[in-house]
């Protein structure tokens, strides 16, 4: 049964050394694989890390953000970065 997992794989890459992609199977009890896609380099080297969902608290509730006011908030930043960038007075609004 695959776990509530996923697994990150990151090839190394060294100084004339060709570089492989990677790929990893899905985290069965509590174990996967990493394969290699193309032929490169056979004995590429890569960092992994795995990343699970706690089983030891409940899940978080997501918060939904109030996302008119959000926006708002964001285009008032990118206005004042375009004002300050051109140099032109910022304009009230509604």
């Amino acid at each position: 049964m695959t776990e509530n997992k996923t697994v990150l794989l990151t090839p190394i890459a060294e100084s004339g050394i060709p570089i492989s992609n990677l790929a990893s199977t899905y985290v069965v009890d509590g174990k996967f694989s990493v394969v290699m896609i193309g032929n490169a380099n056979p004995s590429q080297k890569f960092f992994w890390e795995v990343k699970a969902v706690r089983a030891d608290v409940p899940l978080l509730d997501v918060e939904i953000q109030n996302t008119r006011a959000h926006d708002k908030t964001i285009d008032d930043i990118k206005e004042k970065h375009q004002a300050d960038y051109y140099d032109y007075p910022i304009r009230e609004r509604d």
